[in-house]
């Protein structure tokens, strides 16, 4: 909504160009009732795929894995936690109860830790690398799902097969055909820019002189921007080949690579919600995080220097001193720095007096001033920016939504200004009006040269050169009618007065005759009646004459006389 009316009718140029392009592709891959079915069903398959792998997912948590005890046939257990250290919480290590039937009934044998170590199935599938599939040991919970889950596997591959084949067939062509239209326009652009010359600004030997050379043909021609565009293009096909790897490994390897699925994810809507904040906030982001990765090194030297003792001695966390930065930084990032700097015994007793004890007032000074950088300054900004850009980008969403639902897309024009034209806004609200400049430019390329008019062949010009002059924007044809002089309303206004005078002229000129006929009436009744002498008022007014063609007055008058012409 705050771009420039100029820069914005490019950009629906630009649009319309893309779509009437997929319109044609679509409707000619459409003949085909195979790919007519992809079209229609294209969404739907997405979304079946990454409902299956969900759905499988899922159940591999509930019933994959799960250990079983031999003496029982029961989960090991019965699926409660044990361990073998004494936590707050929780007591001491359960006795295993069937440690006699074991072969180290004293060892590892004897406590359900042990056990449950034991039959971690995982383990050894890790060691033999077999398929999961095949290992039947981590399928004993439940056998019978095993079975379903490799159903959903087998629907999952061909659903994934099919959304592949969709896309190479209606999506890539387009995506193919809509960079080369990209490097064209930046191509053109390029040589529109680089073709000025300051030297028509010259005049006669020196013109000549520095004349510039003949622009060379640029086609055929390859550089590293234009390599770089093209392999654009081949980012979503070796996406859907990724996916289309992970669904077939998921079915002859392990069914754990179905969870890679759920990374599709962020191909959806939601997910590209959050990578375009990211995308949108990136750089802000990036300056933040190279600020806090830089304190991170420096503290984390600052560190190996100052906290040898504690950090490589006491708690042998670290040895050398790449070791310790290393373990530094990665420790911040996920909010712990105490396997660097030592348990919390060693910094947070500080010297009884700091005049006493420089070294051990020092090291205190350098503990709060490294958690008031990271903890407090830092990392709350690096938060506040991701808030930031989604908020932006959210409020870039919802002033995109309200211009569209109180202005004209093409006009621009307030909703208010249509307020006296009913039906007007409704055919105009959230962009509507758009289509119709959209069929107009679909009619265009497809009637013949010879039948465009001047007005289409103008619009045609502007618009192949992507250029939106044509578009009416701050216009509203019906008010500027209001506005705009007529050359022909003067001739109207004139011409209606003088009907509406000419309609009282004729009221009148009844009224006098209906009185002169009664007049004659009441002299002929005077004097003596005469058969068929008396004359009707309705054949006597003009406007009965007008439509018989005829007047009867009782002068005799016809048309083309005297007496009619002055009527």
């Amino acid at each position: 909504p705050y771009e420039d009316a100029k820069e914005k009718g490019m950009k629906f140029v630009e649009g319309c160009e893309r779509s009437l392009r997929h319109v044609v592709w679509f409707e000619f891959v459409s003949s085909n009732k195979i790919t007519k079915l992809l079209l229609k069903f294209r969404e739907t398959m997405e979304q079946c795929v990454f409902s299956l792998s969900i759905i499988i997912t899922i159940l591999l948590t509930c019933f994959y894995g799960i250990p079983i005890d031999p003496n029982t046939n029961r989960i090991l257990a019965d699926g409660t936690f044990q361990t073998a250290f004494r936590t707050s919480g929780y007591t001491l290590n359960i006795p295993y109860a069937y440690a006699q039937n074991t072969s180290d009934p004293e060892g590892g044998g004897k406590t359900l830790t042990a056990i449950t170590q034991q039959n971690d199935m995982g383990v050894e599938y890790r060691m033999a690398l077999s398929t999961r599939w095949s290992h039947f040991q981590e399928w004993e919970f439940a056998l019978p799902m095993r079975d379903f889950i490799f159903f959903l596997g087998v629907l999952h591959i061909l659903l994934t097969m099919l959304k592949c084949t969709s896309y190479l067939v209606l999506d890539f062509p387009l995506t193919l055909f809509d960079k080369l239209d990209e490097l064209e326009h930046e191509n053109e652009i390029s040589n529109k820019s680089s073709g000025g010359s300051d030297a028509s600004s010259k005049q006669g030997a020196e013109y000549l002189r520095d004349m510039p050379d003949y622009p060379m043909s640029q086609e055929g021609r390859l550089d590293a921007r234009s390599v770089l565009k093209m392999s654009q293009v081949l980012l979503d096909p070796f996406r859907y080949g990724l996916f289309l790897c992970m669904s077939i490994l998921g079915l002859t390897n392990s069914p754990f690579f179905y969870a890679f699925c759920l990374l599709e994810y962020f191909t959806m809507r939601g997910g590209r919600d959050v990578l375009r904040a990211l995308y949108f906030g990136g750089p802000q982001l990036m300056k933040s995080f190279m600020l806090g990765l830089i304190v991170l090194v420096v503290f984390g030297f600052m560190s190996y220097a100052f906290f040898s003792t504690a950090a490589i001695e006491t708690d042998e966390s670290c040895h050398t001193l790449y070791q310790c930065v290393a373990k530094h930084v990665a420790d911040a990032l996920r909010g712990d720095i105490t396997t660097v700097l030592g348990n919390f015994a060693n910094f947070t007793h500080p010297a009884l007096v700091f005049w006493a004890d420089v070294w051990e007032a020092w090291k205190t000074l350098y503990i709060v001033v490294f958690l008031v950088w990271w903890w407090f300054l830092l990392q709350p900004i690096i938060q506040g920016q991701i808030i930031t850009a989604f908020s932006q980008l959210l409020e870039r969403q919802r002033s995109a939504r309200t211009d569209m639902n109180t202005r004209c897309f093409i006009s621009g024009i307030s909703r208010f200004d249509f307020n006296n034209y009913p039906g007007e806004w409704e055919c105009r609200a959230s962009g509507k009006y758009a289509w119709n400049f959209f069929l107009y430019m679909r009619h265009l390329k497809t009637v013949d040269v010879e039948d465009v008019n001047g007005m289409e062949a103008s619009v045609l010009d502007a618009y192949e050169s992507g250029s939106g002059a044509f578009l009416p924007v701050g216009v509203f044809a019906a008010k500027q009618w209001e506005t705009v002089t007529d050359p022909a309303a003067d001739w109207r206004r004139s011409m209606t007065s003088m009907f509406q005078k000419l309609q009282l002229d004729f009221k009148n000129l009844d009224k006098r005759i209906a009185e002169m006929s009664d007049n004659h009436n009441a002299k002929v009744s005077e004097t003596g009646s005469v058969p068929g002498s008396q004359v009707s008022r309705q054949a006597m007014s003009p406007s009965s004459a007008l439509r018989s063609g005829d007047v009867a007055s009782p002068l005799g008058a016809r048309p083309g006389s005297d007496f009619f012409e002055r009527s």
